[in-house]
Parts: C-alpha cells; structure tokens; sequence
C-alpha cells in the first residue's frame, strides 16, 4: 500500500508543479502572446500596439489586467485603454456559469469615424451599410439548423462592472461629436435561464450636455419590468444641424428633458407607465429658404401617462395630462424679413388626451395667447395687421365628432387696414414666396359620381363645430386708411362690445345672437343686435340698428361712387329694422342727415333757377328736402335678395336712396311749381337719378295762327314765370302739321305743301311772341324763335315746343 501512496502522492504533486508552471508560464508570457497573437490581426488594419501597452492573465487570482493600452495608426492612437481589471470565476465554467466578481475600466478613449460608406471605430474599418442582397436560407440550410444540437443554457453573472472616464469622440461626415461616460455601473446584473437583470446608473456628457441614466431591468420571454429616469440637460440643436435636409439653413436651441417610466411586459400585453415627462428648450432657432423662426422657450410636460396595447390584437389605450407653454415666438419670411406672426406667450393649460383605436378625446379648460402680432411689413414700416393683447379660449373639447368650445375670449387689440392706390390690403405680408407654384391640379373623373347631383345638396362631412359664446372683453381699435379713392380716406373706429353666442354646425335651426357696439374717437356711436341662422341652405336673420352722428364728409369718395355726388358736411343718424326670411330682405331705414351740404362735380343752380335746368340732379333734390332746422330725413325700404349679385350696400345707399329722394323731392317741386302746371311738368329719369323739368308744349287748333282762348292761361303762366324769373331765356319752336291746310295727318306732302305749312308755322311762331312781349312787358331778347318745322307725324298736333 505504501508504494501505491508514495506514487499518489508523486503524481499529485507532479501535477501541482505542472499546474503552476504553466500558471506561471501564463501569467509571465501572457502579455507577448497577446502582442503575438493581435500583430496579425491589427496589421490588416495598419494598426500596432504600442510598446507600453500591457494584457495580462493572472490564473492565480482568477484576474484579467490591461495597462496603458494603445493601438496606433500612423501618427494618431484610435484606441487607448488606461486601464482594465476583470475579476472572475474559473471553476464556474464547468457547471455551464460565467460569474464576473467584478469589472472595471478606468480611462478609455475610442476614436469613430465615418465617410459616405465607410465606418472605422477604433481603427478598425467596416462598411457601414450591407451591399450584398441578403438571401433567405434555403430549406435544407434551415434543416440542419433545426436538428443541430442546441448549446446548453449558460448563467451570466456579474455582481459589479464599472466603467469610467470613457471618451468616445465621432467624426460624422466631418463633423465631431463627443459621448463621455463619466461613471457606468452595472449592479446585480445576472442572464439564468433565458431571464435577464440589471441595474444601471451612468453619468455621462453628449456633445457637452449632461445625461443622467437609472434603470432597472427585470425580463424574461413571458414577462418583463424596466425602469427608467433619464435627465439630459443642455444639448445643442447646433450639433445636429448639418444631418438635416440642405433648405434648412439654420438650426438652434438648448434642449434638456427628464423622464421617469416604466415598461411592463405580461404575455401578449405591453404598458408603459410615466409618472413625470418634463422638456424645455431654450432659444429655439429654426430658417430654411422659406420660413424664419425664432422661439425664446418651450415647455412641454406629460403627466400620468398610460400605455396600454396587445401584440396580437393591436387593441390600445393610450391616456396623458400634458401641459405647453411657449415664449417668445417670432416667425418671418426669408426673402423679405417680414413678420407673419408674433406671440409672447402660449399656454395650452392643464390639457387631457385620451387615445382608442375608435376614438380620441382632448380636453382642456384655458387656452391663453398673449401680446399677439400678425403680418408686420419691415421695409415699409407699417403697423401689423393685427395686435392683440390676449385670446383665451375656454372649454375645449375636441373628439371625432365634435369641436366644442364654451367661450373664445378677445382682449383689446389693433386692427390696421391700409389699402393702397390699386385696392390691394397694404398691411398684409406677401405669402406668395411661401408656397411652391403649382399648375392647376386635374381632377380625376369619378366613375361612382353623379354629373347631375348639386354638390352643395351633399351633407357636410366632419366634426360638429360649435361654440356656446364670443366676447370682446376690451376695446378692439379699427385703424382705416384707403388710398383707392384719390386721396387718403382715414378713419378709426373702436368695437367696444362684441358679442356672438350659441353656434353649432350640428344645430343649424338654433339662432345665433349677436350684438356689437362701435364708436369712432368723436361722437358717432351705433349699435347692432339681433339673430341669425348662417347654417341654414338659405339665410334667416332679424336685425336691429341704430347709429348717430356720423360725419357724412369724412366718407364723401364712397357716397360719390354710390350717389353721384360728394358731402361737403353733415351728420348721419341711422336706424335700420329688417328681417330676412328664406334670403329675402324686408324691412325699413329711417335716415336723418343733419346740417348736410352736397356738392357736385358739375355746377348745378339752386333751387330758384330749376327751370332753367334740363333735370334736377339728386343733390338738389335732397337739398330741397331740408326741414326748417336744415335737416332731411328719408324713410325708406329694404328689400330685395341677398342671393342676387345686384343687392348690396351698394344698392341700398345708391338706388334706393336716389328713388326715395328723387319721389319726395317730385311731391315738393310739385306743390312749388302749382301756380305754373299749365307751363312745367315733371318726370322722374330712367334709372330715377334725376328729376326732369320741362315746359309743356302749346297745342293750337289746325289752321290756328294767333293764340286765343284756350291758349290764354298758358301765356298768363308763362308770362308770370317769365316776369318771376328774369334770367331764364326761353327758345320758343313752332311746328305745323298737314292738319293745317286740311290734309290728314301722315300724309304725304308735296313740295309746294311743305313750303306752305312752313309759313303758317313760320306766323304761329312770331304771334306767340308778340302776345307774350306786347302783354306781359317781357324782354323781347328772351324769347328766342327757333326755325320753324313741320310734323308729319301720325300722331302729331300744331303746336309750340319750347327748350332752356
């Protein structure tokens, strides 16, 4: 026994000499044979290993050390490692477990870069994206995967690895980025049996931005728990720039973020969790070739998130409460550097989102918009369109079927309307540059649709739009200046009460009240209530009016267009009650112009000289209607359809008040001219813009020369108008007819007959003169005698005309 137990104990010790030679052996020419063995492998690559460069394995204690690790490629090091220490478990491979006691990197450097293609990290080059078409494995490939033995199930563990002071440097199409891990730790981190742990802390920069990272990992095939916080603060949109299309032209901001959520994975079904999401950005900066923009801060925050979603049925639920608050937001045209729209401040408020696959819901209580500006011309140096001091909106409600708000809220604001010589709004930024040109797209013909079906017949499509009040809860001022009349029209007025409630697009019989107040910086002041069914196919609206003292001068180019005629003074009082049903207008004016002077283009005589006149413009008809005050006062009616291209304020101002004004000045002029109705008669023109005031003609008996009884009461007129008016000079035109040498009227006259009626029209004319000068002493230089003349007229009678 006692040889057997020597040899045991020889051959055991032999080992132990054997096992530690080599130990030694590894532990001593470990860090040639690396040397050795990596020259090959880094030559492909023209890359060495520095001299000062240390691997070493020490079996004795289970351990892994790299020092000063260097891999140099031509006069620049892509890699260096300052140092490496893994501790580790041997013994533990043989029952299928890779445990790692501990792992820890301290000073590694890695140099990346890429061009087109081309990607080297660390040196080493690969192609950066496949080329060769990938092919699927063929049924007999798929096979012998299939009956391959599968390797047994190995455990990872790792209770500590920890990495800092790593510096990663990327040079991206010439353009470099650093990522810096300050600390990494992974704890407890440990793969058994298909299911993977860890917990995760770094620290670490991006480009100079800080980035804050934990998280915990619990997964398996059937189920899973990760939890994240992730905080990045201050990364520079600037970095990223040049990875966006070549029309941007610049790029700016500061973005930082937190994030706190969980995923979990049950079976087939997945949730996400996020008790808090926070983003700022600070001094956004965005311009292309189109558009400018500039934002001072943005704010958005996710709060209560919840994401729930099946794999195989593709069923989601997703619900949020987020919040949105942007400042200082200034946005420009590029070519012109004009302003489109301005705003210090939008806050969306506390806004709740909910998301199915049949529907979404977005609720919330305030929208508020501050310190608006919209469309500010720079070279021109005009005022915006529009400024505004705040727009809340409140009660919204948004779904698939619906936009409902409870009330829009408009602060005091401005309003610019500047119109230049060709009509054009002068105030309004040119938007054509904005938009790319288009031919006229052809539409497709549908085969399913009908050629003879009115499209407007066809029911609307979309959500209800509804909105239960409007109001203006400050003075909103009305700045016009209209050069398109010849002279710069300015005028201010001020809405300082607005008011529209009950609008609903799903309601269209519902009435729609509104009611507005306007003033000007003077004394003029109206108002305006009523309601309206604007939904309806044809309009149904009731409508009351009334405004005082507007000055009628201050619009003189515009009643000129309308009216024929300029204001040089006066004040308008208006009121207005009117009804429209089905599009047709029925209702009545009452207007008063106080104190009102007209003027023409053309010289027109007063009152007193009308005769004088060949009409009676409408300006000294509605002259002829003043009070004893001096006042007019018209009272006329609406009428007509609002579907008639025709009908409008056009028509109202021109043609109603012109056919008002020309029939009351009618009715005047006749009880002024009663002592002269054998002499004067008047007619209202074609299109009723003027009166006519003519002479009646003097009928004479066939055959009648001198004038007798019944001619007497008209030269007594005559000769009393005459006396009355002594500028007026009269032309005095006899005319016989075939009725005078007893032939019947249309006959055919020879010439001797021609001859002979003009000598007895010839004697009706100078009798009449004479009678008219001998009896009423009128001057014999204002009865002029026209040539005489002869009316072979059907119809025509002997008889005098007379023109002025």
């Amino acid at each position: 026994m006692r040889p057997i137990t020597k040899l045991f104990k020889n051959s055991l010790l032999a080992l132990c000499l054997l096992l530690a030679i080599v130990y030694c052996g590894v532990w001593l020419f470990s860090p040639l044979v690396v040397r050795q063995v990596s020259q090959g492998v880094l030559q492909q690559y023209d890359l060495q290993m520095d001299s000062d460069s240390v691997v070493r394995l020490n079996p004795f204690v289970s351990r892994l050390e790299i020092k000063n690790l260097k891999l140099q490629q031509q006069d620049s090091h892509p890699y260096v490692l300052d140092s490496l220490a893994v501790e580790y478990s041997l013994w533990a491979l043989l029952s299928d477990e890779v445990k790692i006691h501990s792992l820890r990197i301290n000073g590694m450097r890695v140099f990346i870069e890429k061009r087109g293609a081309n990607l080297s990290v660390a040196g080493f080059s690969a192609a950066a994206s496949k080329t060769a078409d990938t092919q699927e494995p063929s049924e007999a490939e798929t096979q012998t995967q299939t009956d391959a033995p599968q390797p047994r199930a190995l455990r990872i563990i790792a209770p500590q690895i920890v990495i800092q002071n790593v510096d990663i440097e990327l040079l991206n199409e010439q353009q470099r980025h650093r990522f810096t891990i300050n600390s990494l730790v992974l704890q407890q981190s440990q793969f058994i049996e298909n299911a993977l742990s860890s917990q995760i802390n770094m620290q670490a920069e991006l480009d100079g931005a800080s980035i804050d990272l934990f998280g915990e990992v619990q997964a398996s095939a059937a189920a899973s728990d990760i939890a994240l916080r992730l905080e990045l603060k201050g990364f520079s949109a600037e970095k990223i720039g040049y990875l966006l299309p070549e029309s941007i032209q610049a790029l700016g901001g500061e973005l930082s973020f937190k994030l706190a959520s969980s995923v979990t994975h049950q079976g087939r079904d997945v949730a996400i969790r996020s008790t808090a999401s926070d983003f700022h950005i600070k001094n956004t900066l965005y311009g292309d070739e189109k558009i400018q923009l500039q934002l001072e801060s943005t704010h958005f925050a996710a709060h209560d998130l919840s994401l729930r979603y099946n794999m195989d049925t593709h069923d989601y639920q997703f619900d949020t409460g987020i919040t949105l608050n942007l400042h200082g937001l200034e946005s420009a045209a590029t070519a012109t550097k004009d302003k489109l729209l301005q705003f210090s401040e939008l806050d969306l408020g506390e806004v709740s989102l909910a998301i199915n696959p049949e529907a979404y819901q977005v609720k919330t209580d305030k929208i508020l918009l501050k310190n608006i500006k919209l469309s500010e011309l720079q070279q021109q140096q005009l005022p915006a369109l529009l400024t505004n001091s705040a727009v809340s909106v409140f009660g919204v409600n948004i779904s698939p079927n619906e936009i409902a708000v409870d009330k829009l809220d408009i602060a005091a604001g401005d309003v610019n309307l500047k119109l230049a010589k060709d009509g054009e709004l002068a105030t309004l930024v040119n938007t054509d540059s904005l938009s790319e040109a288009r031919g006229e797209p052809t539409e497709a013909a549908d085969p399913n649709k009908d050629p003879n079906k009115d499209p407007q017949a066809e029911p609307a499509t979309g959500p209800v739009l509804s909105l239960a009040s409007l109001v203006l809860s400050g003075p909103l001022k009305v700045n016009i200046e209209d050069n398109s009349k010849g002279y710069a029209f300015k005028k201010t007025f001020i809405v300082d009460d607005l008011s529209v409630e009950q609008f609903n697009t799903a309601k269209p019989q519902d009435k729609t009240q509104f009611a507005i107040n306007i003033k000007d910086e003077a004394y003029f002041v109206a108002n305006v209530t009523g309601w309206a069914q604007p939904l309806l196919p044809e309009m149904n609206l009731e409508l009351k009016a009334q405004s005082s003292q507007f000055p009628m001068q201050e619009v003189a180019p515009y009643l000129r267009d309308s009216v024929g005629f300029e204001v040089e003074a006066g004040l308008l009082d208006l009121e207005v009650q009117t009804r429209v049903d089905k599009n047709q207008m029925d209702g009545n004016a009452n207007v008063l112009m106080r104190g009102a002077k007209f003027k023409s283009s053309q010289k027109v005589n007063d009152e007193t000289n009308l005769i004088g006149q060949t009409a009676v413009p409408l300006n000294v008809a509605l002259n002829m209607l003043r009070d004893g005050k001096g006042n007019i006062e018209l009272k006329f009616p609406l009428q007509g359809g609002l579907d008639d291209p025709k009908f409008g304020l056009q028509h109202i101002v021109g043609l109603v008040v012109k056919k008002v004004a020309m029939q009351q000045a009618k009715s005047y002029l006749m009880t002024t001219f009663v002592p002269y109705a054998k002499v004067v008669s008047l007619a209202i023109t074609a299109g009723e813009e003027a009166l006519k005031v003519r002479f009646e003609d003097l009928q004479y008996q066939p055959q009648q020369l001198e004038p007798g009884v019944a001619q007497e009461e008209f030269i007594q007129q005559f000769t009393l108008l005459m006396s009355e008016k002594p500028g007026l000079t009269i032309s005095a035109c006899p005319i016989a007819t075939p009725q005078d040498i007893q032939l019947e009227t249309g006959a055919q006259l020879s010439q001797e007959q021609h001859a002979q009626l003009l000598e007895i029209a010839k004697q009706r004319g100078a009798l009449f003169k004479s009678a008219v000068v001998e009896r009423g002493g009128i001057d014999s230089a204002r009865i002029l005698l026209c040539s005489e003349q002869v009316d072979s007229g059907n119809k025509a009678t002997p008889r005098i005309d007379f023109k002025t």
